[in-house]
């Protein structure tokens, strides 16, 4: 096998792996008296990226609903903005990636493209609206997936960004 066909190969088998799960938040917050959570307003801040149009509004819809399900299975209860303990945010863009494998003394380098989707899941405080917790998942795009596998994967990206949510002190 040629450098590009290993680094395709490379891009689809860490894409096989999960996605990538970053997580911040404020150690000052008091995370353990969080019971209810509401939708954030729209718009709230400026802290996501600028484009969240950049996927389709069924992967947004599909996000919705993972957070949802994520947060009703860790016990929150979702109740109006106005009493919630926290609020949620989600964002998600979609990036072109460029690959460079260096071709060194044998050849050209080696360029290629692909698509990696990021979700952004925002924790705010409502008294002050300020973010106390973000989680992030990265992963490549697979553009044949059925819109059952999409809806799987982002489940499962869901999942993995509010494992550690709340977050332990």
């Amino acid at each position: 096998m040629n450098r590009k066909t290993w680094l395709i190969l490379g891009i689809l088998i860490g894409g096989c792996s999960g996605p990538t799960i970053s997580r911040d938040f404020d150690p000052k917050q008091d995370f353990s008296n969080l019971k209810t959570w509401a939708w954030a307003p729209q718009p709230l801040q400026a802290d996501g990226p600028t484009d969240p149009t950049s996927v389709s509004s069924l992967a947004h819809e599909r996000i919705h609903r993972a957070v949802d399900l994520e947060l009703r299975s860790k016990g929150y209860q979702e109740v109006d903005e106005k009493s919630a303990d926290f609020w949620v945010q989600h964002y998600a863009v979609q990036h072109q990636r460029l690959e460079v494998e260096p071709g060194y003394d044998w050849g050209p380098d080696d360029v290629s493209t692909y698509e990696q989707g990021t979700i952004i899941v925002d924790v705010i405080n409502p008294k002050d609206k300020r973010m106390v917790w973000r989680g992030t998942a990265k992963e490549v795009i697979d553009p044949d997936l059925t819109p059952s596998e999409r809806e799987t994967r982002i489940q499962e990206a869901v999942h993995e960004i509010l494992a550690e949510f709340p977050p332990k002190k």
